[in-house]
């Protein structure tokens, strides 16, 4: 499947449950970070480059094969289904934003 160094399959569905008990803005701070960090590996970007991710996925260099290996990532790394409609989302902040009200369960 996809190989990278960063990406630890061994995590699967830790962040989901990481994301349960905080504030709905840590939350989601804590969901960009994650999606930032991905993408920074799947375009072989170093941390120092995160500022430039602050667009949208065309602009920074994203098509949909890695938009799908995001997906499977993110579905990896939650331990939930990421629906198809995600990779309608345009930037990090929609995606996070779209992933925090759909798709990782609150704790209630």
């Amino acid at each position: 499947m996809f190989s990278n160094q960063r990406y630890n399959q061994k995590s699967k569905g830790e962040l989901a449950k990481d994301l349960m008990d905080i504030s709905a803005d840590l939350r989601l701070k804590k969901v960009v970070t994650h999606i930032e960090d991905q993408v920074l590996d799947l375009l072989k970007l170093d941390k120092n480059q995160r500022k430039s991710l602050d667009r949208h996925f065309l602009t920074v260099g994203f098509d949909s094969l890695l938009f799908i290996e995001l997906q499977v990532r993110l579905q990896d790394t939650l331990g939930l289904p990421i629906p198809p409609e995600s990779i309608e989302q345009e930037s990090i902040e929609d995606l996070a934003e779209f992933l925090c009200n759909k798709v990782i369960p609150k704790d209630e």
